[in-house]
């Protein structure tokens, strides 16, 4: 409540109690919110100001409980007052639900005044909104509250002898005027507001002073009654002299108004309108922490708008950059520096419109060292090689995979600590901290390069492909591009560091070359070429082009890069921890795929890597069943909208005599909820099917669960180990583009 609305209230009430209000008034119950459609059809009629009328009720009226604190009825006799300084003051033959307390508080945020009124049984909240309609929510209590510790009702005798003709009469506390719920509010009620049980009514009290918690008891041995009430401007609460006093008859003074009763009988009248009061005094010290405690909250309640209260936050979808994270370490060295300081400049540059001096080179979304390193090695090359020139390249790496799911790759954690850059991966740009959507950015920019994967993401067909460079089968994107090499190599990374190597030592004077950057290209060909087990001959010189620049130079080739691959390979395995549905993500690629079918022109196809059997993938799951684990693939799916999923899983087994031989899966499930309907999905099943099991270099045999599977659902198993995601992805695809 505000300190207006309480000064307000308290000179209409004082009003009334002095004789200078001679208007008539109707009888209002005590606050009630089963009652409240009866309240708004009041005197008030509705007005947005408050009922500040007394009224009476017979004892007829006033239903009794067993301590004397029940509910009053409203009278359908309502008795008029000709004269309010006479018989407003006449004393209630009981304590029927009393007001304790009423509140109000504005928002201005929300244009919304709730208020609250409690009595001994109930809490009533009205909450009324800018369009002025309003909402009534009613909480009875557990038990009826007691009346505040001091306060005690006024016996019948003493209404008797002071208030001859009174008897009977029941004082009617003032009201607030509500509203009916509309027919919108009472279907949708709104939730509950919770009381702010520190706060207190400055309503009637003397020199504005707010009443102590009711749970704050005087010493024993003290009533308020035996020293009326307490003026705090008069600690000593002498009473002043009756001709000193006049005829004042503002409440908080010692003085009765003429023709009214005895001084005691007006001072219990003026406890009921204004609520307790403690000596200040007499308090123990443990009262006067609890009071301290109390007045903080209060001052809380008050500075602290309703909506910006704890239990209010809701966050019904967090930014992944908000999640909780241990402290972050910088990195050091002039590699992490660059990477971060180009991040923060792309971001500056893209608030200030100038995107287009940009150009991103992208990783593929599936995000492993092979392609990250990749793309920080030509987005270094670029800058620094043109800085000197009349037209510089401003570039920057682009990681294709949501931050969280960068952890799911161990081996890309050692690799960047390894070149020391920044812990969390904040040295580096991923997909989700894009300050624009790609299909909007990719008008914007410069153009992009990618590497490690031939052809871009849908997402970013509208930009100027500048370069690729890549190691998988070249599908004719970009024929402008340049430069535009596809290369049977076991690492792309062998590509790009070939190149940028090639155009450095033309430069009439090279670039600083940081140690941690090459050692990261080491690394990165190291674990795609099992050491060298798998390299090519162009993986070997490059590696030893770089190996001869790096603070490693002077090692052996073979011994560096077995041992590099021996630590990132065994972390690259410890996946033991993760669940079916990280193992799908962590090296999930897709994208979509034009068909000839003017129904469905696209489709969504994606492909997880995994090494891991299916059966011990279903071991992962909750259940420990086969159902569990296409439930999880499910929501997956749906999550990234999927038409066609396709889980290539690897692992090796024994044979009878102990030789180990290499199995590979494949999972095959195609969906109908998203841009397919049951017919085509059934169709474009069958095509993939027919395309997979026609491939004779492959000889899949159905797996030997197959007869468990559900609708749409296929499992095969084959033991060509080249056959990874280079060799099935094009094969399913094609077929896919050629499904009408």
């Amino acid at each position: 409540m505000t300190a207006t609305d309480s000064k307000g209230r308290r000179s209409r009430l004082m009003d009334i109690l002095g004789g200078r209000s001679q208007a008539k008034t109707t009888e209002q119950p005590i606050p009630n919110s089963s009652l409240d459609s009866q309240i708004a059809g009041s005197s008030s009629e509705n007005s947005s100001k408050p009922d500040t009328t007394l009224s009476t009720q017979s004892p007829s009226d006033i239903s009794k409980s067993t301590n004397g604190l029940s509910r009053s009825e409203p009278s359908s006799h309502p008795t008029s007052m000709s004269n309010p300084t006479e018989e407003a003051l006449r004393g209630p033959t009981s304590y029927t639900s009393p007001t304790i307390k009423r509140e109000t508080h504005s928002n201005p945020t929300t244009g919304q005044t709730i208020t609250t009124t409690t009595t001994t049984t109930t809490t009533t909240t009205t909450i009324t909104g800018q369009d002025g309609a309003k909402t009534i929510i009613e909480r009875p209590h557990d038990k009826a509250t007691e009346l505040p510790t001091g306060i005690e009702p006024p016996t019948q005798v003493e209404q008797d002898e002071q208030m001859p003709g009174a008897s009977g009469a029941g004082l009617v506390p003032p009201q607030e005027p509500t509203s009916p719920m509309t027919p919108v509010e009472a279907r949708n009620p709104p939730p509950v507001i919770p009381e702010r049980n520190a706060r207190r009514s400055l309503e009637g009290m003397p020199n504005q002073t707010r009443p102590l918690a009711t749970a704050m008891q005087p010493q024993e041995g003290f009533s308020p009654l035996d020293q009326g009430p307490q003026d705090y401007a008069n600690p000593s609460n002498q009473p002043l002299p009756h001709e000193a006093q006049g005829n004042n008859t503002r409440l908080g003074s010692n003085s009765t108004p003429k023709g009214l009763g005895s001084v005691k009988t007006f001072d219990n009248l003026k406890r009921a309108a204004a609520g307790v009061h403690i000596q200040l005094f007499t308090m123990h010290l443990s009262q006067l922490c609890f009071l301290g405690a109390s007045l903080g909250a209060c001052l809380f309640a008050e500075a602290k708008p309703l909506e910006d209260l704890p239990q209010q936050h809701v966050m019904a979808e967090p930014d992944s950059t908000q999640t909780a994270q241990g402290p972050r370490e910088t990195g050091v060295g002039h590699f992490s520096e660059w990477s971060r300081e180009t991040k923060r400049r792309f971001l500056i540059d893209w608030q200030a419109g100038r995107s287009s001096e940009w150009t991103i080179v992208q990783g593929n979304e599936g995000g492993d060292l092979d392609s990250m390193t990749a793309a920080l090695t030509w987005a270094y090359h670029l800058q620094h090689s043109t800085f000197n020139t009349s037209n510089p390249i401003k570039a920057i790496a682009l990681l294709q995979t949501p931050t969280d799911a960068l952890d799911l790759r161990p081996e890309n954690k050692i690799a960047l600590d390894n070149s020391q850059m920044s812990s969390g991966h904040s040295d580096l740009l991923t997909i989700e901290e894009l300050p624009e959507d790609p299909e909007t950015l990719a008008n914007d920019i410069k153009g992009i390069v990618i590497v490690d994967h031939p052809v871009p993401l849908r997402k970013w067909h509208d930009a100027k492909l500048l370069s690729i460079f890549d190691h998988h089968k070249d599908n004719g994107a970009g024929p402008h591009a340049e430069p535009r090499i596809f290369e049977k190599v076991a690492s792309c990374t062998t590509i790009v560091a070939r190149q940028m190597l090639d155009e450095l030592e033309a430069l009439p004077e090279e670039y600083h070359m940081p140690h941690e950057l090459l050692e990261l290209i080491l690394s990165a060909i190291a674990i795609d070429a099992g050491g060298l087990r798998d390299a090519t001959e162009e993986d070997r010189k490059t590696a030893q082009r770089v190996l001869d620049r790096s603070d490693w130079r002077g090692s052996d080739l073979e011994d560096k890069m077995s041992e590099l691959d021996d630590e990132l390979s065994a972390a690259k395995k410890d996946l033991d921890h993760l669940g079916v549905r990280d193992l799908l993500r962590r090296d999930w690629k897709g994208d979509l795929v034009d068909t000839p079918s003017p129904r469905t022109p696209t489709v969504s196809l994606g492909f997880g890597s995994i090494p891991y059997s299916l059966e011990e993938q279903i071991k992962k799951t909750e259940f420990g069943e086969l159902f569990d684990w296409f439930a999880i693939e499910a929501a997956w799916t749906a999550q990234v909208g999927a038409d066609i999923s396709v889980a290539l899983n690897k692992y090796k087994t024994k044979d009878a005599s102990g030789k180990k031989r290499k199995i590979r899966e494949i999972v095959l499930v195609v969906r109908t909820d998203v841009r397919i309907n049951e017919t085509q999905a059934d169709s474009l099943f069958e095509t993939v099917v027919k395309a997979v099991e026609a491939d004779e270099s492959l000889n899949v045999k159905p797996w030997h669960r197959a007869d468990e599977l559900g609708k749409r659902q296929m499992v095969w198993t084959h033991e060509r180990e080249d056959a990874g995601r280079k060799v099935i992805r094009p094969l399913i695809e094609a077929a896919v583009e050629a499904w009408d």
